[in-house]
C-alpha cells in the first residue's frame, strides 16, 4: 500500500462516486505550484474562483471560496492522513486490492484534446475518489479525534441551542429513549447538519422552484423519519441567526450512459426538434432539459461513437476514451468506474441490452422507437448534417470540433429525462470566520455553521465547474469551524 500526501499532487478536486457510506465524494483543491508530479497544469486560484463567481450571478462568497481552494489540499491530506492507503496515479491503473483503501484520479491524465481555457462551460482538472467508500478516512478522522481527548456520541439528536444572554453555550439533546440530555460547550458550538431539501415547508418557502424535483437522495434516520429536514437551520435561526439572501441551489444532474455520458451529440426534445447548444455541463443541461415537453429529450448519435470521443469535453460526466476489445481487460477497472470516462464495445452493447441505449438502421426507425414524430427528427438530423458539413453551427453556436454528421448507421438515441434532487444549497449567513451571522450581519456569540448548514458557497445553481466542491468545502468548513469554536475565536 503508498500512502502520500495529495497536497503536493495535481489534484483540484475529490469526485463524486456511487460506491460510498457517507457521502458522494469530495472535491480538494491544492495550490498551483504543488502540481508539476502528475503533469497536470493546474488552474490557478483566481482562474476558478471568478468561473465559479461568474457561473453564480456573483452571489456567492468570494472570500470562502478563495480558502477553500487555498486550504483544501492540506484538509484533504488531513483527512485521509490516518488511514493507510494507496493512490493510483492515473484513472487507467487497477488497485492493488479493490476491496482496501485507495484514491483513484478522475480524468487524470487530462485528455490531450481539452483546454478548458478554450471552453464556454470549463471543468477545471483533477479530481479523487476515495473507494472503495469514505468510511475509512472516516474512521481514522474519528479515532484520530478521539486519541486526542474528543468524546463521540452516537443515536443522539439536537433538539435545540442553549443561550446564556447573547451567547450560544450548549445543546439540548434527546437520546434513543427520548430523554433530553443537556450538553454544554465551553467555547462554542457547530451547526453541520445537512440541508433542507426534505422539509417541504422549508423547501417551498426558500426554493420554491426545487419542488419541481424529486429528492434523490431521501435517507432516512433510523427511526424510518426523512433527514436533510433544516434541523440546523431552525436552531440557527432560533439563536438569532439569519438564513442567507437567495436564490438556492438545487444540486441537479444529467449523467447519461457510461458510454456516452452528457457528450455534446445532438440531443431532440419530444417534438424531435433540437432546442440548445448540447456543449454545457451536466447542471446546465438539465435544466434546459426540464423545460421540455414532459421533461424527456433524446441524444442522437451514429456508428462513428468510437473515434468520436476523444473530442468530447473531459468534464464531469462526459466520456473522451474508447477501448478497443483487446484492450478491454487491461483497462477494465477503468471501463466499470462510470467517473473515469472510458467506454467499449461491451459496455456499449450491455446498455443496448439494457435499454439505456436504443438502436436502429435507420432514423425514421429511431423516431418510431422513442416515439418522437419521424419527420420532424428527419429534418432535424438533415439540418444538423448540413451545419456539421459546414463546420459552422449557425443555430446554436456549438464548437465545430464537436459538430459530427450523423449519417452512418446503426443510429443511436439515448433517452435523458428528470434527474431529481440530491441536494439543496443554501444555509445560515456566516462571515469568513463561519460565525453564524443575524440580520445586522453581527456575529451570534458561539455559534458557528459548516457543510450544507452554512451559507455563502452555491447559489443559483450548482456548478459543475469543479466537481465534488459541495463535499470538500464541507470537508474544508467542517475543519475551520471546528478549529475556530475549539480556539474560541
Amino acid at each position: 500500500m503508498e500512502e502520500k500526501n495529495l497536497s503536493r499532487r495535481a489534484f483540484l478536486g475529490l469526485g463524486a462516486t456511487a460506491a460510498v457510506v457517507a457521502g458522494a465524494g469530495i472535491a480538494g483543491c491544492s495550490p498551483a505550484p504543488k502540481a508539476d508530479s502528475l503533469g497536470i497544469e493546474q488552474p490557478e486560484t483566481q482562474e476558478v474562483v471568478n468561473e465559479l463567481m461568474k457561473v453564480m450571478g456573483n452571489r456567492p462568497n468570494a472570500q470562502l471560496l478563495n480558502y477553500w481552494i487555498g486550504n483544501s489540499g492540506a484538509d484533504l491530506d488531513w483527512y485521509i492522513g490516518t488511514a493507510e492507503h494507496e493512490l493510483l496515479t492515473s484513472d487507467s491503473d487497477t488497485p492493488t486490492d479493490p476491496e482496501k483503501p485507495y484514491v483513484f484520479p478522475e480524468r487524470c491524465p487530462v485528455n490531450e484534446n481539452y483546454n478548458w481555457r478554450e471552453e464556454n462551460y470549463p471543468c477545471f482538472p483533477g479530481m479523487v475518489h476515495l473507494l472503495p467508500d469514505h468510511g475509512w478516512a472516516m474512521h481514522g478522522t474519528l479515532e484520530a479525534a478521539k486519541g486526542a481527548g474528543a468524546e463521540a456520541r452516537f443515536n443522539t439528536k439536537a433538539e435545540q441551542l442553549i443561550k446564556e444572554g447573547d451567547k450560544v453555550v450548549g445543546v439540548y439533546v434527546s437520546d434513543e429513549d427520548g430523554n433530553i440530555i443537556r450538553v454544554n460547550a465551553a467555547k462554542g458550538v457547530v451547526l453541520s447538519t445537512g440541508d433542507i431539501s426534505s422539509d417541504t415547508e422549508m423547501l417551498t418557502y426558500y426554493a420554491p422552484q426545487a419542488t419541481k424535483y424529486a429528492v434523490f437522495f431521501s435517507s432516512m434516520d433510523k427511526n424510518g423519519k426523512p433527514v436533510n429536514t433544516g434541523d440546523g437551520h431552525k436552531m440557527a435561526m432560533w439563536a438569532g441567526a439569519v438564513m442567507e439572501d437567495g436564490p438556492y441551489a438545487p444540486m441537479t444532474h444529467s449523467l447519461g450512459t457510461n458510454s456516452i455520458g452528457i457528450n455534446p451529440y445532438l440531443m431532440v426534445n419530444k417534438l424531435g426538434q433540437r432546442f440548445a447548444n448540447e456543449d454545457v455541463g451536466a447542471q446546465e443541461l438539465q435544466n434546459q432539459i426540464k423545460r421540455q415537453k414532459d421533461g424527456t429529450t433524446y441524444q442522437i448519435f451514429d456508428s462513428k461513437w468510437p473515434e468520436q470521443l476523444q473530442y468530447m469535453p473531459q468534464c464531469f460526466g462526459g466520456v473522451t476514451h474508447y477501448v478497443p476489445p483487446e484492450e478491454e481487460e487491461q483497462y477494465a477497472h477503468a471501463i466499470n468506474h462510470f467517473a473515469a470516462g472510458y467506454a467499449s464495445d461491451s459496455y456499449f452493447q450491455g446498455e443496448i441490452e439494457a435499454g439505456s441505449i436504443i438502436p436502429a438502421d435507420s432514423i425514421e426507425e429511431l423516431a418510431g422507437k422513442i416515439e418522437v414524430p419521424a419527420d420532424a427528427l428527419k429534418a432535424t438530423v438533415d439540418r444538423y448534417n448540413e451545419l456539421a458539413h459546414k463546420g459552422d453551427d449557425e443555430d446554436f453556436s456549438k464548437v465545430s470540433s464537436r459538430l459530427f454528421p450523423i449519417e452512418e448507421g446503426p443510429f443511436y438515441a439515448v433517452p435523458f429525462g428528470d434527474s431529481g434532487m440530491l441536494v439543496l444549497i443554501g444555509g445560515i449567513d456566516c462571515d469568513p470566520d463561519l460565525h453564524a451571522l443575524d440580520a445586522e450581519k453581527n456575529p451570534v456569540p458561539g455559534l458557528y455553521v459548516a457543510g450544507n448548514t452554512m451559507g455563502g458557497r452555491f447559489l443559483v445553481d450548482y456548478p459543475v465547474t469543479v466537481a465534488g466542491a459541495s463535499h470538500s468545502m464541507a470537508m474544508s468548513f467542517g475543519r475551520l469551524a471546528g478549529r475556530n469554536a475549539a480556539a474560541g475565536k
